[in-house]
Formats: C-alpha cells, structure tokens, sequence
C-alpha cells in the first residue's frame, strides 16, 4: 500500500482494532499518530465499491484471522484434540465376535467336505443296504446246502434229561457231615452223659472256651470240627453238664437277663435281634465263632452293637 506522503506501508504494521496501546519498541508518538492515521477497517466496516475489491478486502481479512490464530505446530501441549478418537472394542466384544466367526465357519467347512462324499447317495437307485442284502442272499443261493434222507430211514426220538437241583442249606449240611465224620473226639451229648467239669465255674467256662480259639466257623456246626455261634456255646456249657438247645433265642431264654455292670467273665452275650451270641470275657470283649470267613476269636464289643446279657445257672 502507498501512502500520499510517498512511503510504502505494510498492512501489518497498523494496529487492529482491541489491540494493546503500548507502542512498539523504536516507534515514536508521531510515528504511531501516522500509522493510526492510515488504518485500515474490517471488511464488515467498508463496503467494497466493486467485485474486484470486495475479493481483495475477503482475503486480507483472511490473511490477519489467520495470523492472529496459533498455528497447529505451535498448539500448546496437553491440548486435547478436536476429533474424538475411535472407541476400541473391548476383550468381550473381541470374543463375541471370534465365538460369531468361529460358528459360521464350522457348519461351512463341514458341508465343504461332507458334501462330495454325499453327493452321489441322492439318486434314485438302491441304498448301500440293500445292496448289501442283495449281495448276502447271492451268496446263501450260491453256496446252499442240501441234504437227502433215504425214505426208509428211522425217525429219531428226542427226550429231555432228567436232572436235580442241591440247594445251599443241603450242601451245607453235607460239608457239616463231612466235618463230622473227621472228628472223632466226644460230641455235647456224650458230654452231657458224662461232664469233663462236674463243678460248675464261671472262671472255668472262660478257659474251656479259648481251648476252640482258631475252630473254623461251620453253619450248623457243635464240635470242634467246626462251630457256629450257639453250636459253640452248647459245646462249651455242655463239658460242665448243662444242657443248652442249639439255638440262640433258645439258649437266652435258659438263663436269667442281667445287667452290664453285674456280667462277669463266663456270662452269655447275646445280639438283640437274637441272630448271634458268644460268652462275655470281662472287658467289653466277647469270644465267639463269628462267621464263616473267621474263625473262632476274642474281639471287643463294639458301642454301636445292642447286646444284654444272660447268667446260666441261676
């Protein structure tokens, strides 16, 4: 821009408007006068007298908004960008998607290979089993087998054996017969005829009765061939001259019910339910022939085991 005084101007040296008073450094009162004397207007403030000016006074304007903005480069650090950034998806929705892909392939890839082994069993002609029927009654046609019988042969007659059936309490009673026949010592009833103990003791009972500790356990058995529980008993009592049925509800009915604190060593212990009996040895022990996979032993009586006692004798 020139001047009327002859000197070239440059816009930017003229204050804007709201600018600060202070004057440059080096710039005097009459300088700054000049320079405000020669201020150009917003482009607002002046209407243009043609198209070509209208143009000229847009793009200074332009230009100072421009230079009175910051450049991007020297935007203050920290400054939080306009553009707001994408959102990342997160591990879930990551998953979702994968679990998504993951279901559409399968079901795919299996038709890819399925299909060409399949593709040739959708025609009209027989299924693979009925070819397979076909082919097996070829082969029973093909190796038949025939047989003549003459006219005079003989009919045969065809009759069902005859047979028996043992049941276990008989093959338990041949094994007792057969622990019978070898022993050979005194049975409860010889004993009975002639006591071995003419005087009866409790204490006494106690030793006769561990003399039998390791007699295996036989059902039905009463010698020292094999012993079940009351047969035990009847066996031991029987060498002191007393009679006891070989019968555990029986031989408790015998004697007289006492209780714990009172039974001494000798004493019978006999089950609540009347299924098993042994002889008390003090102590909370019993000796007894338990059952057929032990032999006759000294156990103790166990807290959860109902049990009285019975005094023979008395």
């Amino acid at each position: 821009m020139t001047t009327d005084h002859g000197r070239d101007l440059d816009p930017t040296d003229l204050p804007t408007p709201g600018s600060s008073t202070e004057q440059p450094t080096g710039t005097t009162p009459g300088r700054a006068a000049e320079l405000e004397s020669f201020r150009i207007a917003p482009a607002a403030e002046v209407a243009p007298t043609s198209r070509r000016a209208a143009r000229e006074a847009e793009a200074a304007a332009a230009k100072a908004r421009q230079r009175r903005q910051p450049r991007a480069a020297e935007r203050p650090a920290g400054r939080p960008a306009q553009a707001k950034a994408k959102p990342r998806a997160t591990r879930s929705q990551r998953n979702v998607r994968g679990i998504a892909v993951m279901l559409l392939m399968v079901p795919a890839l299996f038709l890819t290979v399925a299909l060409p082994h399949t593709a040739g069993s959708f025609g009209s002609g027989p299924s693979a089993a009925a070819a397979a029927a076909d082919e097996l009654a070829k082969l029973k046609l093909e190796q038949a087998q025939g047989v003549t019988v003459a006219s005079g042969a003989p009919a045969q007659t065809v009759e069902r054996d005859d047979y028996t059936a043992t049941s276990g309490a008989e093959l338990r009673r041949a094994e007792i017969a057969q622990n019978y026949e070898a022993y050979s010592g005194p049975t409860a009833a010889q004993y009975l005829e002639n006591p071995a103990y003419p005087n009866f003791s409790l204490s006494e009972v106690v030793n006769v009765g561990l003399q039998y500790v390791g007699v295996p356990y036989v059902y039905g058995g009463a010698t020292p061939a094999g012993f079940d529980c009351s047969g035990f008993v009847k066996y031991v009592y029987a060498q002191f001259g007393v009679d006891l049925p070989h019968s555990v509800p029986a031989q408790a009915a015998r004697g007289t019910v006492i209780s714990a604190a009172d039974a001494q060593p000798g004493d019978l212990v006999i089950w609540s339910d009347h299924g098993h009996d042994g002889i008390y040895m003090g102590n909370g022990n019993v000796l007894h022939a338990p059952n057929p996979s032990k032999s006759v032993m000294v156990r103790p009586l166990y807290s959860f085991e109902s049990v009285y006692y019975v005094r023979i004798g008395i």
